[in-house]
């Protein structure tokens, strides 16, 4: 056995093992690359595309606006603070935090004290842009007189030089060189349950995880100059109030979000918000791990290269749009409902990839393919040249010898002159031969127009009894050399349209079968009967009969039961092809009915009508 043989089980095997090896290193090379810009452009579009999160409704931001600026004609100072957060006092905040730093504000050491002492006795939070690092705790603590503020890191964070690199702040610090920040602190005060935050992953000595932020304007927002100098307050009770900057002056104050990338998109302390929240409820995006993103771009990859080698193009681009199609979904639907992030570039480019890699390779093997068919065809053709060349030869120059030889046999048999037995049995075998031979002449020429196209119908208006009367004569030399006796029970039949030649050979190829499968001594049918607007021709023996497994096949080119075979009966396997083609030319059918031992029943139904 040739184990590199294309037709070799082994060899296919290693073929497809190959394809297979292929597709998944592609994807094992693809997942250990980072595309952060399309990632973050996919991971966008999904936040844009989901419905809003609801919030923990214990969050609201207040802010020094431009309305504020607007009626005091300044910058808020020392004063006014000390003013805003009296009434801030009113509503019975759970928690205050400040993201204005108040030692840069203006105002006398005296006012300066007094907010600080303000400051202290509401437990003011200080949300720190700083993450000091072991040892610089320090960094953290606010200059004299606001030195005792409870100061937190509260980390803004900003895809700058890492990751997708647009400034767009999709990621919130958890811990930093080991420390909470102030967002993980509060939100522990809050969260109803201990586990552990979703989607935590570990950058840079920092544990972080990505925000499932709101578009802007979800949380309430306030301005300064209202709560200083409304009569009664008007912040809701029992809240977690986040004081910031909201003036435009500069775009610091300001964030950058999925849902916007403009300078001004969000308010930090917006942003701080959402932070917050996200810990609160627990609902970080988890971010699908490495290998979870090989297992499905290795599964993509698998299902290209099967769609690329087995399914024609159309349907293979069909497939191709259905798998990215159904990716997208998948991916939009894990995001959406279940915040779970999985990454869609790998799977996106094995896709492509595989499918150029793998459509060359699909050209190449059809291209070999139509080579080898034209090659095939270019020596069908000229194994047709040969076939017709051989059917004219035998058309022209055996037939004629054949009839000759035949000539020759009956003049020497019905010579009277003195020809012992056994020269009279040599010259019968002789003629009879001849006859056999010139049968199977006939027959493969016949099968030559059939195969060609070359069979036409000539229709006749002819009586299908005086057809089956001349096939009848034909066939009882035959019959009378077995004894075999040859009985007709026709019914009266108008005439009908048929090719008198081609009707007239089927009904004799059943009654010469009859008699070649018929023990000596025995008789054939040949009935005919109106059925149903049909002509009904039966021919009908007391042979050896046909097994139920070959009944299916008698009618099959060159086909040829195994009993008949095995008994030496001569034949060519066409008689009962050709009858069959003759016969559904005319939009008939031919049928048998046969049991093992006691004969075989062939039935002929023509059409009345042939149209």
């Amino acid at each position: 056995m040739k184990i590199f043989d294309k037709d070799n089980q082994f060899y296919r095997t290693i073929k497809f093992l190959l394809k297979v090896c292929i597709a998944l290193s592609i994807s094992l090379i693809l997942t250990h690359f980072n595309f952060y810009p399309l990632d973050a452009f996919f991971y966008d579009l999904r936040m844009k595309l989901k419905p809003t999160s609801p919030t923990s409704n214990l969050i609201v931001t207040v802010n020094v606006d431009e309305f504020t600026l607007d009626q005091i004609k300044r910058e808020p100072n020392i004063k006014d603070h000390i003013k805003f957060m009296t009434e801030l006092a009113k509503s019975n905040p759970k928690k205050i935090i400040y993201t204005i730093d108040p030692t840069k504000l203006n105002g006398t050491n005296a006012d300066k004290q007094t907010m600080a002492t303000l400051g202290e006795k509401l437990n003011i939070i200080f949300a720190s842009k700083v993450v000091p690092q072991k040892g610089l705790e320090n960094e953290l603590q606010l200059s004299y007189p606001f030195n005792n503020w409870n100061a937190m890191p509260a980390p803004r964070t900003r895809e700058s030089i890492i990751f997708a690199k647009d400034f767009v702040t999709r990621r919130l610090i958890v811990s930093g060189f080991g420390r909470p920040t102030m967002y993980t602190v509060l939100a522990a005060e809050f969260r109803k349950d201990k586990k552990q935050v979703r989607g935590l992953y570990e950058y840079l000595e920092t544990e972080q995880t990505l925000i499932d932020m709101r578009p802007t304007g979800t949380y309430p927002e306030y301005s300064f100059y209202n709560v200083s100098n409304s009569e009664a307050s008007i912040l809701p009770e029992d809240k977690i109030i986040i004081v910031g900057l909201n003036e435009k002056s500069d775009s610091a104050h300001y964030i950058r979000t999925s849902y916007s990338n403009n300078l001004f998109a969000m308010t930090t302390t917006e942003m701080q918000a959402n932070m917050l929240d996200t810990l609160i409820l627990n609902t970080g995006f988890v971010q699908s791990s490495r290998f979870v993103n090989f297992i499905i771009t290795s599964f993509l990859a698998l299902m290209i290269l099967f769609v690329i080698l087995s399914v024609k193009p159309a349907k293979g681009l069909l497939a191709i749009l259905g798998l990215s199609i159904g990716l997208a979904i998948a991916s939009y639907v894990a995001f959406a409902f279940f915040n779970y992030s999985i990454n869609m570039i790998q799977p996106l480019i094995v896709i492509f990839a595989c499918y150029y890699l793998f459509i060359p390779y699909r050209l190449i093997l059809e291209s070999k393919q139509k080579w080898e068919f034209q090659k095939k065809n270019k020596l069908l053709v000229q194994v047709e040249e040969m076939k017709n060349n051989f059917m004219k030869m035998m058309s022209h120059d055996l037939k004629t010898p054949l009839a000759r030889i035949q000539g020759m046999a009956d003049i020497a048999l019905n010579d009277g002159g003195g020809l012992s037995t056994p020269q009279r049995n040599a010259i019968s075998t002789i003629k009879d031969s001849s006859l056999e031979l010139s049968e199977l002449i006939t027959s493969i020429l016949d099968l030559g127009r059939v195969e060609n196209q070359g069979v036409k119908l000539r229709l006749t208006s002819k009586d299908i009894n005086e057809v089956i009367k001349k096939a009848v004569k034909d066939c009882e030399y035959s019959a009378q050399k077995k004894n075999i006796t040859l009985i007709t029970e026709l019914e009266p039949l108008f005439s009908i349209k048929i090719d008198e030649h081609l009707i007239k050979q089927a009904i004799t190829n059943l009654i010469e079968n009859a008699i070649k499968y018929s023990p000596e001594n025995t008789k054939v049918l040949i009935t005919s009967e109106e059925i149903d607007n049909e002509v009904v021709v039966q021919v009908s023996d007391q042979g050896i009969g046909i097994e139920d497994s070959e009944v299916d096949h008698v009618f099959d080119k060159f086909y040829r039961s195994k009993e008949v075979t095995n008994k030496d009966v001569k034949g060519s396997g066409l008689g009962l092809y050709l009858t069959k083609y003759f016969i559904n030319l005319h939009k008939g059918d031919v049928a048998v009915e046969s049991e093992i031992k006691k004969g075989s029943t062939f039935s002929m139904n023509l059409p009345l009508d042939l149209n």
